[in-house]
């Protein structure tokens, strides 16, 4: 009989185990769903949900994987360096625009270009600190 019962307390251990690691890893994909991780991972930036006709550029950034890290890592240099502006913050944000309007959309669907843009608008932004 004791038996028995150690055995059931063993499963019902087990069981809440089971489940504490579920909902573990059920919140670490929950958090992770939104972070540079999770695009390196396979999911697209978001605005690529956007129902909105896109250039060329956008087009090909929503289409390929490798541009999904390149397009995180530039918003959070971005963020960053807006973070660090100061009384300049409406200069990064001007400049920004001007890169994605003329650097950025005029590699057309050319991922090379795009790749290359990225990794060189990236290093300047975090230049910048």
């Amino acid at each position: 009989m004791t038996k028995g019962i150690v055995t059931k307390g063993i499963v019902a251990k087990r069981i809440v185990t089971t489940g504490r690691a579920l909902l573990l890893l059920a919140a670490g994909a929950v958090l992770l769903g939104s972070s540079p991780a999770a695009r390196a991972m396979g999911n697209h930036p978001d605005w690529c949900e956007d129902q909105g006709s896109k250039v060329a550029a956008e087009r090909t950034i929503c289409a390929t994987k490798s541009l999904w890290m390149l397009d995180d890592n530039l918003n959070v240099a971005y963020e960053d360096a807006l973070s660090r502006a100061g009384g300049r913050r409406g200069q990064v944000q001007s400049a920004q625009r001007e890169w994605i309007r003329v650097t950025r959309n005029g590699c057309g669907g050319d991922v090379a270009c795009l790749t290359a843009v990225y990794n060189r608008r990236i290093r300047v932004l975090e230049g910048s600190r």
